[in-house]
């Protein structure tokens, strides 16, 4: 089943029971607005995410550039760099998982 609309709202409509059962989470949003955005008023869209994964998901999140990141609601952090692009295409993406260590 598919939810549409604004992603803070969708987020909302998943029942409880999908908690804790995804292998992979995809947020293609924004950083500054997959940060900002609240599902909760505990919780950001990423911060509620990462509470959809399974005990080895990863949640994979698209960079507008390049910035070292360590996130808060995980235990391991990896960013990707997509090189040989052009500076208007460049892309980065960045990994979080609180059970997979992306370096071994």
């Amino acid at each position: 089943q598919w939810w549409f609309g604004d992603a803070a709202r969708s987020l909302k409509m998943i029942p409880d029971e999908h908690l804790g059962t995804f292998d992979l989470v995809v947020v293609d949003l924004l950083t500054e607005v997959s940060e900002v955005l609240m599902v909760t008023n505990e919780l950001s869209i990423m911060d509620y995410s990462m509470l959809l994964l399974n005990e080895g998901g990863i949640l994979t999140s698209n960079e507008e550039e390049i910035v070292a990141t360590k996130s808060e609601n995980s235990q391991y952090t990896v960013d990707l760099e997509v090189m040989d692009m052009p500076i208007f295409c460049q892309q980065s993406i960045n990994m979080f998982s609180n059970s997979v260590d992306f370096m071994t």
